[in-house]
């Protein structure tokens, strides 16, 4: 049975940069990257825009050619954002690594995604991996903005950005943006397919719900593993919106809940382990720590229902958490119409991804014959509440 959503947009047709800078915010010189931890560290809209301008040029300038896939290898950072807009904008695929790799998993990652260059931290195996992957020295660019290390092969991050700045490439919106590695939780992780197209229909989602209007002065706080496709999405907004990132290195619920309780972070976006890791880190007297926070999205799969009670109980009585879905169906194990449920909970929406890089089986088997992504949720929809209730993974 497919359930529609009560609300349809239109997805603009045009590029992801295109459709970021068709406006300026009202505070374009105001912090909106801003570093968690050193605040002295930050990137207006405007120098976030023209630093994104420099890398692509010196990515150009230096031989990368549209179409090509460049890996990033860093730890989260304020910088972070510009160089996967900056690879975009050179009209070439971004590749985000999880900064958690060892060099051997970030050498697989770079032949998987057949990159021919690498945005590498200094501090991570840059240089083993990509010399594990076969990759020429000079396409590795140490990108380390806190220290501005060096090391003794390489191109180095400040030579990208001496080039000059150049306009952002003009590409289809069907053409991918990003390859995104998937869990790895069923084999294997996976490069899914992100394409311009379904970034942008990711920011319609976010001004559908009210991301540009709200009562208070939202300020985000950016955690999460820069290669999960949401993480992308919610500092992208604030290039339209002009809210406030409070930027923080890794994932520990210590740098987290300190962040939220020092910036009075009111938004955030978090997956089931982030909340579960909170709510053991605070415990069930760490109000103070959350206090701040309005609006909480979460994505991934569903939150346990006792680590949902607690956490909740710590937040303020004006908190809402909010569950991200797309437009859905329910099949069986068959793949035939389950109805309400319980089924496989299956979506179908501009935002979805287009398939894995490099890999039509794995492809065949994610998607239904009429273009359904199958997520492995088996779920159960109620009509009357338009509720859905997660009872377990297929």
């Amino acid at each position: 049975m497919v359930i529609s959503s009560d609300k349809s947009s239109s997805v603009p047709s045009q590029d992801l940069l295109a459709y970021l800078f068709n406006s300026t915010p009202r505070q374009p010189d105001h912090p909106l990257f801003i570093d968690a931890q050193h605040e002295s560290r930050s990137l207006s809209w405007h120098q976030a825009h023209a630093m994104i301008r420099k890398i692509a040029s010196g990515l150009l300038q230096k031989g990368v050619k549209q179409g090509d896939r460049v890996c990033i290898y860093s730890r989260n950072d304020i910088y972070y954002v510009p160089v996967v807009l900056g690879i975009i904008a050179a009209g070439a695929v971004a590749v985000p690594m999880p900064s958690s790799y060892s060099a051997s998993e970030a050498a697989d990652a770079l032949k998987d995604s057949t990159s021919s260059w690498i945005f590498a931290d200094p501090e991570l195996a840059d240089a083993e991996a990509a010399s594990m992957a076969g990759l020429d020295k000079s396409h590795v660019i140490h990108f380390d903005p806190r220290n501005h290390s060096t090391g003794d092969t390489g191109t180095f991050f400040s030579s990208v950005i001496e080039c000059g700045a150049t306009e952002f490439a003009r590409v289809d919106p069907q053409t991918p943006a990003l390859l995104l590695s998937t869990s790895g939780s069923t084999g294997k992780p996976k490069l899914a397919v992100i394409s311009h197209a379904s970034l942008i229909a990711q920011q319609v989602v976010i001004d559908e719900l009210g991301h540009h209007e709200k009562p208070y002065d939202v300020k985000w706080i950016w955690h999460q593993s820069q290669e999960h496709v949401r993480s992308f999405t919610w500092p992208l907004s604030a290039f339209r919106t002009g809210h406030p990132v409070h930027v923080v290195t890794g994932k520990h619920p210590e740098g987290i809940s300190s962040a939220i309780r020092k910036h009075g972070i009111t938004d955030a976006l978090l997956v089931p382990g982030d909340v579960e890791s909170l709510h053991k880190h605070l415990g069930p007297t760490g109000h103070d720590h959350v206090s701040t926070l309005r609006h909480i999205y979460v994505s991934s799969e569903p939150i346990k229902g006792f680590h949902y009670q607690s956490f909740s109980k710590l937040l303020s009585k004006e908190a809402k958490i909010a569950r991200l879905m797309g437009i859905t169906e329910f099949i069986d194990s068959n793949g035939e119409d389950a109805d309400n449920g319980p089924g496989e909970l299956c979506l179908q929406a501009p935002s979805v991804f287009q398939g894995y890089y490099n890999d039509k089986e794995a492809t065949q088997r994610a998607f239904t014959e009429d273009g359904f992504y199958r997520t492995g949720d088996i779920m159960k929809f109620d009509p009357a509440s338009k509720e859905y209730c997660y009872i377990k993974r297929q």
